[in-house]
């Protein structure tokens, strides 16, 4: 993330991962420095639009919290998927990061 041209690295959210019971990069989440309070909402979408993931006040932090490719309980197929999601940072103000995540098996 940058903020007036400087690079400020609160954020990182994994631009791929892997839910194949390996217990690495099983669940897609998003992790954040102390300037992060949460994630008030989190939106994950196929690459057809169709939203597959709508939850709010996720945990931060957690590599065994978030999504685990799974559709109402079915194992989805290696895709890219788009995601947005809300931040609440500890001023107040709230974040918007947004990108694609690769799932792969």
């Amino acid at each position: 993330i940058k903020n007036s041209g400087e690079d400020v690295k609160i954020v990182f959210v994994p631009n791929v991962f892997s839910p194949n019971g390996s217990e690495q990069n099983d669940y897609f989440s998003i992790y954040a420095g102390p300037e992060v309070r949460s994630i008030s909402e989190f939106r994950i979408f196929s690459r057809w639009g169709e939203e597959v993931l709508h939850a709010y006040n996720t945990p931060l932090n957690f590599p065994t919290v978030g999504w685990d490719g799974r559709v109402n309980g079915l194992v989805m197929n290696p895709v890219v998927f788009a995601y947005w999601a809300a931040l609440e940072l500890v001023d107040g103000t709230t974040l918007i990061v947004k990108d694609d995540v690769t799932l792969t098996r």
